[in-house]
């Protein structure tokens, strides 16, 4: 059986088991409805045709992505190989394979995308926990204009705005993405005009 066959087969028993989730690619299956937060579950090739990763992701829709190489998901955590596995990797040649990964997707991936789906419950993620990504203060604040917790929104633009007006140099481009952010969300932002923000998060 080829790994296509194998995870087609994977991804159509959690379809069959689990109504709410959709084969959105070859490799990726997603929590649906979508809201304000994608859920979803992806398998990584390696450059051993032999092995693969598999990793749960939430990815906040109103956060713009730059360095989209670093991770299919700005949260996201590796779902650990079977403890009996000897090679401790998960292995298409595995036997065993489908059904440890039915199971460690159903035991680990989907209660934590179920619980963190929301922007609340996502606000809540230790950012020191999942590496690679730390959420930078500018990418916070859409976070908590996405909650509506307008002052503590202001709280960092203030802060970052000072931040970047006394950067010494030419800014490089990941500065300047991060400048044209704060600039975006200022007039509604401080005028307190809510519907104005939405429409730029989900613009």
């Amino acid at each position: 059986m080829t790994n296509a066959r194998q995870v087609k087969l994977i991804y159509l028993y959690l379809m069959e088991h689990h109504q709410n989730y959709r084969i959105m690619s070859n490799l990726f299956i997603c929590k649906i409805p979508v809201h304000h937060i994608a859920c979803g579950v992806f398998i990584y090739r390696s450059s051993d045709l032999d092995c693969f990763w598999q990793q749960w992701s939430l990815t906040p829709l109103f956060v713009r992505r730059i360095f989209h190489d670093l991770a299919l998901g700005t949260i996201h955590e590796n779902l650990s190989w079977p403890e009996t596995s000897a090679d401790r990797f998960w292995l298409w040649s595995d036997p065993a394979m489908v059904a440890d990964l039915i199971e460690a997707i159903e035991t680990t991936a989907m209660p934590k995308l179920s619980f963190h789906e929301t922007v609340e419950a996502y606000a809540t993620l230790p950012p020191e926990t999942y590496e690679p990504m730390n959420e930078p203060p500018e990418d916070l604040m859409l976070v908590d204009i996405a909650m509506g917790e307008l002052d503590a929104a202001r709280n960092i633009w203030h802060e970052q705005n000072l931040w970047h007006r006394n950067l010494p140099g030419h800014p490089v481009p990941r500065e300047r993405w991060f400048r044209e952010q704060l600039d975006t969300v200022a007039e509604p932002l401080h005028a307190g005009d809510r519907p104005a923000l939405a429409r730029i998060l989900h613009g």
